[in-house]
């Protein structure tokens, strides 16, 4: 009698388990986009379905040295061409370059202008239209040069050195350009 009452707990432990499993799953596919708060999802981009001229140029100046030229992504940066940043809404994406996550190794930029950064969504969302092609040497030597590394970076988190290991030697540098060093400020 016993080893029955034993199974039947067991058995009632295993199924609220499973649904507790499954029941956050179901949670998760609802997330949001990074949390964004529900009111962002109605803003509504100026440029929408648009290719303002210098969409590409402020993309590249200030996103490409790390989702790539393409959007691809590396490593443990997202690819926007692709994926959550695509199925997330303009206002969301614009709420997101604005806010940034310093966590997670996205600076706020919030600091350009509203217009420069709706130019940035419109971009981000053509990068998904784009047919995905492998960027020649040519291309990515043009990228290169597109790239101000005098442009202001947003600081990074002083109390957070450890963002610095999920970057590439070439982002580390870049960075490391922009921002002051924490102990000699400089």
């Amino acid at each position: 009698m016993q080893f029955i009452a034993r199974f039947f707990a067991g058995l009632v432990g295993m199924l609220v388990l499973v649904a507790m499993v499954l029941l956050s799953s179901l949670k998760a596919q609802d997330a949001k986009f990074h949390n964004a708060p529900h009111s962002v999802k109605a803003l509504k981009n100026p440029y929408q379905g648009q290719a303002p001229a210098d969409a590409k140029t402020l993309y590249q100046s200030r996103c490409a040295v790390c989702h790539g030229e393409n959007g691809e992504g590396t490593g443990n940066i997202p690819s926007l061409a692709k994926g959550r940043a695509q199925t997330a809404t303009d206002g969301e994406l614009f709420w997101y370059i604005s806010k940034g996550d310093i966590n997670n190794g996205m600076p706020s930029w919030q600091s350009l202008p509203e217009e420069e950064r709706w130019k940035i969504v419109s971009h981000v969302k053509l990068l998904g239209s784009a047919k995905s092609t492998p960027p020649s040497t040519s291309s990515v030597a043009a990228s290169k040069s597109v790239v101000d590394t005098n442009l202001p970076m947003p600081p990074a988190h002083p109390s957070r050195p450890w963002l610095t290991l999920v970057l590439t030697p070439r982002q580390r540098s870049l960075l490391a350009s922009r921002v002051p060093s924490p102990r000699t400020g400089v």
